[in-house]
């Protein structure tokens, strides 16, 4: 696992059609405070339609999913519970970097972790 990985959280329960909550996640946590044996990883909630919030980062079309990052929802999550394609431990794919681009700015905007320069 590493950050900018996307993954399934097999712990919710399918909604309707038209719920826009997702299972997909984004990890948060950052990838060198990921141990192999790490069991709590933070993670982002994805969402099928723009909540209209800054807060919220469009995945793109060379993205491994479709929907909305929703920054300002963070969890911290299980990691035996997050799960790939045929529920394996490898992610869907990762963030391109700019969409990770985008969710570093907007988390550091959402936790106020701007730079002292």
């Amino acid at each position: 696992m590493k950050q900018g990985g996307v993954y399934r959280y097999a712990q919710i329960r399918p909604g309707r059609e038209d719920d826009e909550r997702t299972p997909y996640r984004v990890i948060v946590t950052a990838t060198d405070q990921i141990a192999p044996d790490t069991t709590w990883v933070q993670v982002a909630r994805v969402e099928n339609r723009d909540p209209g919030l800054l807060m919220a980062v469009p995945f793109t079309d060379a993205d491994p999913r479709t929907g909305w990052i929703r920054v300002d929802q963070i969890d911290t999550v299980y990691t035996p519970w997050l799960v790939g394609p045929d529920d394996s431990r490898e992610p869907y794919g990762e963030c391109t970097p700019e969409t990770w681009a985008k969710i570093r700015t907007r988390l550091k905007a959402r936790f106020g972790l701007w730079d002292d320069e």
